[in-house]
């Protein structure tokens, strides 16, 4: 039963921003397909959003973490959450979400190609 256990970190800020995202639509998608999904983070304080997404991916029980990653300075909430996750023998699914995030690896691929190499899958939704 802990293979349909997922950990979605992401932008889940729908109760602050009066819009639905489309993290919340795939998660609501995994559970209408019998996966149990928990999330994070509803914070809009980025400090908190660290603590209770590097939190959850420390302590919550999941098979599978798909982290969404951002361009901006959200990108160490990917960072963190990938190298806990990676420590913990998690598959990381990471969801390439900013525009910048080219201009962010041609700025430093290093750091990117860390975060990218704790991977088991790289996707991109489609624009």
């Amino acid at each position: 039963m802990g293979n349909n256990k997922i950990l979605y970190i992401g932008n889940f800020l729908s109760k602050i921003h009066g819009t639905i995202g489309p993290a919340v639509a795939l998660v609501n998608r995994f559970r209408e397909s019998g996966h149990i999904v928990n999330t994070a983070s509803e914070n809009k304080v980025k400090f908190l959003r660290l603590i209770e997404m590097s939190g959850k991916t420390f302590f919550r029980n999941y098979s599978t973490i798909i982290i969404d990653v951002y361009s901006t300075s959200a990108i160490i909430f990917a960072e963190v959450c990938s190298f806990i996750a990676r420590l913990r023998r998690k598959r990381i699914v990471l969801v390439l979400q900013g525009g910048g995030l080219v201009d962010g690896y041609k700025n430093n691929p290093c750091r990117i190609d860390k975060m990218f190499n704790k991977a088991t899958i790289i996707t991109t939704p489609s624009m």
